[in-house]
This record gives structure tokens, C-alpha cells and sequence, in this order.
């Protein structure tokens, strides 16, 4: 369907000022792990306020687990096809506090950039998607085939948010994830992760005494190296990862132990994040993980948190191909693909037809002083727009 792109733009500029203000009020809203409800509420309640019937969709045994799916029926929902736009409301921890320019949960904004945990990964997802369905409303934009709207929990740990919204059966012909990325960017594949905690036992004897026993700090280091040595091994010989390389890495995360200096500690805890290329799979290096850490003296391995396998969708699947042509003929930009060293929740559908695009540019996600480059919103919005104005007109077939 045809789209006026000066209407649509004065319409989404219109509209960003209302959309920025959305924004900061998710950014205040602490919304780590077990904590979502309370953000997930306030998008409920912009879902409603758009006309939308919202499902909420439970994804743990708590009611903080709260994952938002609708389906807005297009015209033939047999005949054309739908289009999954998805963002997730969890967000990363906040670490050193006082490191930060701004407070983590106080959304200042700031020559157009808007500060605080969660502004790019990934609220701005959620509001860049908010933004396009109002700017569809506001134009009367008819679609073809179904339009779903997800916005999910746990992508930052186990993927059931999604997992659970796609059980419930808010599938689609084609995906965007509106999460991590620059407005001239798509990205169509990424490593596999795993995490772990690793706890390595001790003998809490007196710091004088330290050279009589075997310190859980040393082996702590000794298991990352063997670890590390590990990982090279197994992806000996096998080159990039489309691109990444080295395809894999090893990250101590958080390191506990200890009461005081004057003690060798008793335990020491240790929570790490491994990612990886195919052909591992997370079971292998579970398996992996496992073996080495029976190696060393006292320690053991528990999965934990953190399980998603390697991906790559075609970097030329017909919905990139679709995007970058309304990102030349919308904005006049040409798209790159990409992959990341990260991970998304693109391995849990089942469609070929996927990319991970938008909201826009920033920086410091999960890391100290966050930001989100406002101005990006209403392009990243029209993007969805157009998008779906000519991928729901497509022919399923």
C-alpha cells in the first residue's frame, strides 16, 4: 500500500515529543529480572489507550512475569502476510551507580540524548514500535495481512518471554526485533551464549597462613584460563563467524568471597558468560564447561541464567531485502547487514524472514551511562511503517 512519506513524517515528528515522555517515564521504572511488572503495566496501558485487545502472558510462576501480545487483523489474514514487531521491557543491572553522569533511573535528557538503564536496550524498542502503530492510526493505514505487537520479558536471561508469547501463538511471516541497533543497521546473526555460576571452594584459615593451603581465588583464575584455552581449541581451524573473530569469548561477570584480608575466603562464587560459534550448541558447552570445572579441586559448574544457541538468518531473506528498500526509498539511507556478538531472541522463530532493526543509536548498554539519541525514534518508526504497508500486502505464498 502506498504510504504519503511527507504526511507520515510530519505525523511521526508530531507525535515524538509525547513518544520522548513515554520514554523517560519506562526508564524509571526499574524493570530488572523479577521486577517487570510495573513497566509492563504502563505498556499495557499505552496498548490500550491505541485500541489494541492486549494478552498477557505469564512466562514465570510469579505475577511480575508479565508478556504483552496483540494481533491487530489485517484485511486477509490468509492471503497476506503478517509481520511480528517485538521488543523486550527487561533490562540489564545497574553496576557502580556513582560512576554514572546521570542516575540510572532518572531519565535526564541532554543535547538529545536520553540517559538511564534500559533508554536503549530496550525501552526505546518498545516506544519506537508505540510510536509507528499511533502514526499508523493517525494516517488510516490499512494492512493487508495481521500486524503483532510483542513486548516481552527475559530476553536479557532465558528467552521465555518470547518463547512463551510464541507458545501462545503470536507468530508471524516475518520478524523485526526493535532491539540494539543504529537506524542504518540490521543484523541477521549472532554467537551463541551460556551462563554459569561457579562456586570453588575454600579453607578459611588466617591470610598468615595462605601458603598452607590452596587458595579458591587462584583456581578461580586457573579454570578461566583453562576455559579460555578451551574455547580456542574447539574453534580451531574454523575461521570467522561471519565475520566475528575470534568467534567466542569468556566473561567474568561478578566475583564473590571473602568477609575481610585477614582471611582466606571459605567459597568464592563466580558468575560467567561464554559465547560461542556453531557448530557448538549450548549442550556441548554445558558439557564442556562441566568438565573442566571438575578438573579443578573443590569447584563445580551450574548452568545458570543464560541459554541461547548461535544463529544466522539469510542475509538476504526477503524481509532484509523488503527493509533495505524502504529504509532508500524512506529515508534515502542505505542498510547494513550485520552480525553481533551478542545475543537476541531471533533463534525462537520459526520464520527464515527475520532481522533484529532499530530503535537507534546510543550507548553504554549494560554498562554505566546509557543513552539513547532521541532523534533516531521517528526514524526508526517510519521504517516500521513502511514496512508494514508493503511486507502485510505480500502474497503468503
Amino acid at each position: 500500500m502506498d504510504v504519503d512519506c511527507r504526511a507520515l513524517r510530519d505525523c511521526l515528528e508530531r507525535l515524538a515529543a509525547y513518544h520522548a515522555n513515554l520514554l523517560a517515564d519506562l526508564v524509571r521504572l526499574n524493570s530488572v529480572v523479577g521486577q517487570e511488572k510495573l513497566v509492563q503495566t504502563r505498556v499495557l496501558s499505552e496498548l490500550q489507550r491505541l485500541g489494541l485487545d492486549v494478552d498477557v502472558v505469564h512466562s514465570r510462576d510469579d505475577d511480575q512475569s508479565m508478556n504483552l501480545a496483540a494481533r491487530i487483523p489485517g484485511k486477509d489474514g490468509r492471503r497476506y502476510r503478517s509481520l511480528v514487531l517485538n521488543a523486550h521491557a527487561d533490562t540489564a543491572a545497574v553496576d557502580a551507580p556513582p560512576s554514572w553522569s546521570h542516575a540510572p533511573l532518572a531519565a535526564d535528557i541532554k543535547d538529545g540524548r536520553l540517559y538511564g538503564r534500559g533508554s536503549q536496550d530496550d525501552k526505546a524498542g518498545i516506544v519506537t514500535i508505540l510510536l509507528a502503530l499511533a502514526a499508523m492510526q493517525e494516517i488510516g493505514l490499512e494492512l493487508g495481512g495481521d500486524l503483532v505487537i510483542h513486548c516481552v520479558i527475559e530476553e536479557e536471561t532465558s528467552g521465555n518471554g518470547t518463547r512463551a508469547v510464541l507458545a501462545r501463538g503470536y507468530g508471524g511471516d516475518g520478524v523485526i526485533i526493535c532491539d540494539g541497533t543504529w537506524p542504518e543497521r540490521a543484523i541477521y546473526a549472532h554467537l551463541g551464549q551460556a551462563s554459569f555460576r561457579i562456586t570453588i571452594d575454600g579453607e578459611a584459615v588466617a591470610a598468615s597462613n595462605v601458603r598452607r593451603t590452596s587458595h579458591p581465588f587462584d583456581r578461580a583464575v586457573e579454570l578461566v584460563s583453562a576455559l579460555k584455552e578451551r574455547l580456542a581449541a574447539l574453534h580451531s581451524g574454523r575461521g570467522p563467524f561471519e565475520g566475528i573473530d575470534p568467534p567466542f569469548f569468556v566473561n567474568v561477570g561478578a566475583l564473590h568471597g571473602g568477609i575481610w584480608c585477614g582471611s582466606v575466603p571459605a567459597a568464592l562464587t563466580m558468575d560467567i558468560q561464554i559465547g560461542f560459534a556453531p557448530p557448538l550448541d549450548v549442550a556441548q558447552v554445558e558439557a564442556e564447561v562441566t568438565a573442566i570445572t571438575r578438573s579443578i579441586a573443590g569447584a563445580a559448574a551450574e548452568p545458570w541464567l543464560l541459554k541461547r544457541e548461535p544463529f544466522r538468518a539469510d542475509p538476504a531473506n526477503r524481509l532484509i531485502a523488503e527493509l533495505i528498500e524502504v529504509v532508500r526509498r524512506g529515508r534515502g539511507k542505505d542498510l547494513t547487514v550485520q552480525p553481533v556478538t551478542g545475543h537476541t531472541d531471533m533463534p525462537f522463530f520459526s520464520t527464515p524472514d527475520i532481522c533484529l532493526h532499530g530503535p537507534g543509536g546510543g550507548a553504554g548498554a549494560h554498562g554505566v551511562d546509557e543513552y539513547y539519541i532521541l532523534s533516531h525514534m521517528p526514524d526508526v518508526a517510519q521504517d516500521l511503517v513502511l514496512l508494514s504497508a508493503s511486507w502485510c500486502w505480500r502474497d503468503k505464498a
